[in-house]
């Protein structure tokens, strides 16, 4: 939840009310650092932000390599002479 309520915090006083939602929600998460990572330190929103961006870029891949995958298996059938099942 740190990571959030960092995220939050960085992008300006229109997620404020967020944040400290979040802080009622998690106080321990979130008031252990008291927005100062999210002051001093801006590595965890992009961090935060590149998890968000990785994960569909990877389910894109995941997709293409099954479909790579299901291709060879039809050559393979074919050249070996089974009908792929």
């Amino acid at each position: 939840h740190a990571g959030i309520y960092d995220y939050l915090v960085s992008r300006g006083p229109e997620f404020a009310q967020c944040a400290e939602a979040l802080t009622q929600a998690d106080p321990v998460s979130c008031s252990a650092n008291n927005g100062k990572r999210a002051s001093t330190s801006t590595s965890s929103a992009p961090i935060l932000e590149k998890k968000w961006t990785a994960v569909p870029r990877l389910q894109r891949r995941v997709l293409e390599l099954e479909r790579q995958m299901a291709t060879n298996a039809k050559i393979h059938a074919h050249r070996s002479g089974n009908d792929g099942s």
